[in-house]
């Protein structure tokens, strides 16, 4: 028996635990949901690095933009930085974009196309934004090459 170089997921996992085993509707601490994010950051980076399936990954938990911890398929990263409906579930905006997409978090835009072929309506999508915020979030989105074209589709 020898001691391991690396916490393996199923390790990390539990770390993250630890912290919702305790009150299962407890709001994290910014201390606390820093040392979070961190593990799963690791957890990312063990996904990365090996073969995983995702099944391996059904009890991690993620911190929500309510800081508290919740399943990672409960949860959405909010990919249209658009008014979000009160009554869905966010993943913290400390969890990034790269490591969303490695853990296979949902991502909204996927929840309002599969909304939008599931319905039979041919309603137009409009959104909620106001034009102010639409070309700031262009602006800071998009390469500069590009932002003519976004204005356009505005």
């Amino acid at each position: 028996m020898g001691v391991r170089q690396k916490m393996d997921i199923p390790d990390l996992i539990n770390i993250i635990k630890e912290f919702h085993s305790i009150d299962a509707m407890k709001i994290l601490s910014n201390k606390e949901l820093d040392k979070v994010v961190t593990v799963i950051e690791l957890v990312a980076n063990r996904v990365s690095e090996q073969i995983y399936s995702y099944s391996s990954l059904k009890d991690l938990l993620v911190p929500s933009t309510d800081c508290q911890l919740v399943n990672i398929y409960e949860v959405y990263f909010d990919d249209m930085r658009s008014s979000v409906d009160k009554n869905e579930k966010i993943v913290h905006s400390l969890i990034s974009y790269s490591v969303a997409k490695t853990l296979g978090i949902k991502m909204l835009t996927g929840k309002f196309i599969d909304s939008k072929t599931n319905s039979d309506s041919d309603e137009v999508y409009e959104s909620n934004e106001e034009l102010a915020v639409k070309i700031h979030n262009i602006i800071n989105d998009y390469p500069l090459e590009s932002i003519f074209n976004e204005f356009l589709q505005i």
